[in-house]
């Protein structure tokens, strides 16, 4: 699941759940909202201004299809994490990478991952919102960083223990009653919050 808009986790051929924050590549119409799926055609040199497409159906100026500030998330992509997270059991890994976690509900996430029994490992340079919330944070930058974790999970080296510190140890799971109240808290908190989209800018975009 990424908050990215790009299509660089394809391209590294990494399977994607869900895009919470859109795909530039998934163009629609701004006014019907109808998908666009004819081809874009690009200027050979480089232009001040480029008209954007104009919808089939109505007549309207197309869009990319991401979630700009203000938006709602598309539904899709909201039921395909929470599915996703659902179906995490003790045992399981949840990275939660570069994320600013400000943003709801995709900062809730870590927390619902976490009552479902899986540990949960923040990976982001600075302290965030959600650090607490995690059963151990690294440290450092995914450039950084997840090279180590797979060469420790390919047996080939160990992590530097400079960077990973234990926040708390991992619980049990606990009855299904309490994880859906521990659920329940996480929607009605992300709730309150202002309206769901991308990071305001200068905040470290996610890929958890």
């Amino acid at each position: 699941v990424t908050q990215n808009v790009d299509d660089l986790h394809e391209r590294a051929g990494s399977p994607v759940a869900a895009h919470v924050h859109g795909s530039l590549f998934s163009l629609r119409c701004g006014l019907c909202g109808e998908p666009h799926t004819a081809d874009v055609e690009l200027p050979a040199e480089p232009v001040e201004r480029l008209d954007p497409p104009t919808c089939a159906v109505c007549e309207g100026d197309v869009r990319p299809g991401v979630v700009w500030f203000g938006e709602m998330l598309p539904e899709g992509a909201v039921a395909a994490t929470e599915a996703a997270i659902d179906a995490l059991e003790p045992g399981d890994v949840a990275l939660v990478i570069g994320t600013s976690g400000v943003v709801y509900p995709a900062a809730g996430y870590p927390a619902m991952a976490r009552a479902e029994g899986a540990t949960v490992i923040e990976v982001n340079p600075d302290e965030t919102e959600i650090s607490d919330m995690c059963h151990h944070v690294v440290r450092g930058t995914a450039a950084e960083v997840l090279p180590e974790i797979v060469r420790v999970v390919a047996g080939r080296a160990a992590l530097s223990t400079g960077r990973w510190s234990s926040w708390r140890r991992s619980t049990p799971r606990g009855p299904r009653s309490a994880r859906r109240g521990a659920r329940a808290a996480g929607r009605s908190r992300r709730a309150r919050r202002r309206p769901w989209g991308p990071s305001p800018p200068g905040a470290t975009a996610g890929c958890a």
